[in-house]
């Protein structure tokens, strides 16, 4: 509720308040613009004494009855279809990092729901997902990142594609399954997501869920390689070399070891 309440002032342009400690309501400012129903609900999240603060109910009677436009109230509903992920992030935020590392993450959460339209709601799904998978290491967690890349999977969103991806190729959270990976490897493509074409090129070179095939492997490499995957020149370099063409070989696996992948050396 606490953290919630952070994140509403912060969504008002109120960042003034997120190192800010309150014990009662007088010293909390105002938010423009928003009848005193709702002013009192969100002042009251900033209390110190958590036996003052409000309930998950008090907030639901007071949002759905009284706000008015569907903009906010889009906002306010995907809020609270995410609450139950971002109350468990800001409690292991809390318990493991520092007070200025714990404010970063809730400016980056806020700048997120700050954002929120139907044209990036995938990136909350996203980047919550990317938290889970990444900063809080556990099977169940895991099994949660997955949850929300499927739900920015809705929306189309390519580095959630990959993900998904990523976690079936790797097996991470579940069994590893090389042929669901190739799915969402290719959709991830199919929307230009960079990463995506490298590991399409390791499948095909090693015959990962698909027959080996060098030409394809080749071709998703060459596309992987042009923002200078120090990975993807690696593999080119290779298959030039098998294919005994030497002096392309040559150039690949020089400027993969420019890009510092021990390997080409």
């Amino acid at each position: 509720i606490y953290s919630f309440g952070k994140i509403i002032y912060y969504l008002f342009e109120k960042k003034e308040i997120l190192q800010m400690k309150f014990t009662c309501l007088e010293s909390i400012p105002p938010i423009n613009d928003i009848d005193d129903s709702m002013q009192l609900l969100f002042k009251k999240c900033l209390l110190i004494n958590p036996n003052e603060r409000p309930t998950i109910n008090e907030f639901k009677e007071v949002i759905f009855n009284q706000i008015s436009s569907y903009y906010f109230l889009d906002k306010f509903t995907l809020v609270f279809e995410l609450f139950p992920y971002l109350k468990e992030c800001f409690a292991f935020i809390m318990k493991h990092y520092k007070i200025d590392q714990f404010i970063v993450m809730l400016q980056y959460f806020s700048f997120l729901l700050k954002s929120l339209s139907y044209r990036c709601i995938s990136n909350v799904y996203y980047h919550l997902g990317y938290l889970f998978s990444t900063n809080i290491k556990s099977k169940n967690n895991f099994k949660k990142a997955f949850e929300l890349f499927k739900k920015a999977e809705h929306y189309n969103n390519s580095s959630a594609l990959f993900s998904i991806g990523y976690m079936y190729y790797n097996g991470i959270g579940f069994t590893q399954n090389y042929t669901e990976s190739l799915v969402y490897f290719k959709k991830a493509a199919d929307l230009e997501e960079p990463n995506s074409f490298y590991y399409l090129g390791v499948m095909h070179y090693f015959g990962q869920g698909v027959e080996t095939d060098i030409n394809k492997a080749e071709y998703y490499f060459k596309i992987s390689a042009q923002p200078k995957t120090a990975k993807a020149l690696y593999y080119l370099g290779l298959i030039y070399y098998d294919d005994k063409k030497y002096s392309c070989a040559m150039k690949y696996l020089m400027s993969s070891a420019k890009s510092k992948n021990s390997k080409a050396l």
